[in-house]
């Protein structure tokens, strides 16, 4: 297993966990976890890169042992004094974010009342999508059941065989490149840690 290096360094006045692999000297490459997850689950995948890197992945805000939200989470104490001080740092760090000046702002919107809720909007997403202009890898799991959640998501699509809904997306990423793994669920990483870096690995040393 190959050695993480852990540090914490101030993001707009907060502590951020960051976990590094490899030389500082080594091409860089960052890997950023989603919801409920953590830095250190790339691990396996980190083990199976078989070129040098200088892996940077940090532990998102309110994840890992990055810190939470603390004058939200004692605001909403101070509103509900039955609610214990794990759950209101866990809503915290879902409903606002920290300002450059220190100060909170709510992220929340009225579409959390649908039964999956967002803050943003697809045709919001696909504007963003069609200015990247760097070459994009999109790496999907055959076997995810990310399918089916778009297929009852309100904004999703249904799809014969899931990747359709898929290829319909990536046609708005300018120079994309899907590639698939086979026997791997949403948490491809964990999966599949040597097909997922191989396929990396090919896409940067291209």
């Amino acid at each position: 297993m190959k050695r993480a290096r852990s540090e914490s360094i101030d993001v707009r006045g907060m502590r951020q966990h960051v976990l590094t692999w490899g030389s500082p000297q080594a091409p860089k490459v960052f890997l950023l976890h989603g919801w409920m997850d953590v830095a250190a689950s790339f691990q396996f995948m980190v083990d199976a890169l078989a070129h040098e890197w200088f892996v940077i992945a940090p532990d998102l805000r309110g994840f890992g042992r990055s810190e939470w939200q603390p004058q939200v989470a004692d605001r909403l104490q101070k509103t509900n004094p039955r609610l214990h001080r794990d759950k209101a740092e866990f809503l915290a760090a879902h409903w606002a974010e920290t300002l450059a000046d220190g100060s909170a702002r709510l992220t929340s919107d009225p579409r959390h009342k649908l039964p999956f809720p967002t803050v943003y909007r697809m045709e919001e997403i696909y504007a963003v999508w069609r200015r990247i202009t760097a070459p994009t890898l999109w790496v999907a799991a055959l076997q995810s059941d990310i399918p089916k959640w778009l297929e009852r998501h309100p904004e999703g699509e249904a799809g014969a065989d899931g990747l359709d809904v898929v290829r319909r997306r990536i046609k708005h990423v300018p120079s994309a490149t899907l590639v698939t793994i086979a026997d791997a669920g949403h948490m491809l990483h964990h999966d599949q840690p040597v097909r997922v870096a191989a396929a990396i690995e090919q896409f940067l040393t291209a």
